[in-house]
């Protein structure tokens, strides 16, 4: 067809893909943020403060606090990789 003659004369339109960044690229890139940093070190410190100056008692949820902060942090930077993939 006309096609062929398309194509000898003007060449082909055809476009490779483009590589797909990898998920876990993503989530480096995300974690990146200085927010997300800043909100790391001072789930850190805050763990360390808690666990070091709690009376006995209160130790097995000192922790809570600071794993919570951890947590929204990777669910934050999971879901924006999610949404870039």
């Amino acid at each position: 067809m006309d096609f062929d003659l398309r194509d000898k004369v003007f060449g082909s339109n055809y476009k490779a893909p483009p590589k797909m960044t990898p998920y876990w690229r993503l989530f480096l890139n995300a974690m990146d943020d200085f927010m997300l940093k800043f909100l790391l070190v001072c789930a850190a410190v805050q763990m360390t403060i808690e666990m070091a100056f709690a009376e006995a008692s209160d130790r097995k949820t000192a922790w809570i606090e600071g794993f919570a902060i951890f947590l929204g942090v990777f669910i934050v930077a999971g879901v924006g990789s999610w949404n870039d993939w």
